[in-house]
């Protein structure tokens, strides 16, 4: 059996020479109706932008997800609280710095 990404999605492989990794980009074609409304703003954004409608729509479906991916964190946070030993390192964190290092500002290096 083939998947939708085998049958439909494109990888690219993209290296800059200031990154050690080469990164690969799988992408799936996705097809969906809007409201013309909708897509004419969409247009009119793209062109604004200087950017493809596909590129807008990549965006605005990725943080929309980010946001669903937050919101069971957050519901599994409330079912599941930090137990104590994981609060303990708000203690930690509440110290603030261990040194004042302001009066090195006008230090000679």
């Amino acid at each position: 059996m083939w998947t939708s990404s085998e049958l439909f999605g494109s990888c690219t492989r993209s290296s800059r020479s200031d990154v050690i990794r080469v990164s690969v980009h799988c992408m799936t074609m996705l097809s969906f109706r809007v409201p013309d409304d909708d897509a004419a703003e969409v247009q009119r954004w793209a062109d604004a932008l200087g950017v493809d409608r596909s590129e807008i729509l990549r965006d605005a479906l990725h943080r929309h997800l980010v946001v669903l991916k937050g919101e069971s964190d957050a519901e599994k946070w409330e079912g599941q609280p930090a137990t104590s030993a994981e609060l303990s390192l708000s203690e930690i964190a509440d110290w603030g710095p261990a040194e004042d290092w302001a009066d090195w500002a006008d230090a000679e290096g």
